[in-house]
């Protein structure tokens, strides 16, 4: 009995809602409706304006990703290009003062497969793990046969000591 009373009271409200949906899609749709457009004109541009010619240019002279050479695109060469070129050649690096570095090998932890590289570096045994700090040192890479280093944007690789 109680089934029933619930079909009396929810088969009448799902008629209506869907009644309310079937009506509110009637009426959105309905050709009665003016729609309202506007339109835009859209004006030519005017010949009166200059073009400005941009005052830089590219410095196209970097190496083939793929060769691994240097470019030997000379087409476009300028007043502006020479002179990026003289300011770089008036900046003189100092060379780095790296301090001397040995590798003497890998440990690895079973468990967490964690390596640590065993260093001396000025005479004095490390034992790092990859980017580790050590006497503006960092660790960058850890592998079988060598250690890569970066001193201040430099890196280096060190090879095995046997």
């Amino acid at each position: 009995m109680k089934k029933k009373k619930s079909i009396y009271i929810l088969l009448p409200l799902v008629i209506l809602v869907w009644g309310a949906i079937i009506a509110k899609v009637l009426f959105n749709f309905s050709d009665s409706d003016a729609v309202n457009t506007t339109t835009k004109a859209i004006h030519a541009p005017d010949k009166t304006q200059k073009n400005v010619i941009d005052s830089f240019s590219l410095y196209l002279n970097y190496a083939d990703p793929f060769l691994g050479k240097m470019s030997n695109s000379n087409n476009s060469t300028n007043s502006q290009t020479q002179s990026f070129q003289n300011i770089k050649e008036g900046i003189v690096k100092k060379p780095q003062q790296w301090p001397n570095i040995k590798y003497y090998g890998l440990v690895k932890n079973s468990k967490t497969r964690a390596l640590k590289a065993n260093i001396s570096v000025n005479n004095k045994m490390f034992i790092l793990k990859e980017k580790e700090k050590i006497e503006n040192l960092r660790l960058e890479m850890i592998s079988i046969d060598s250690v890569i280093f970066s001193l201040k944007y430099e890196h280096k690789t060190f090879f095995k000591n046997q």
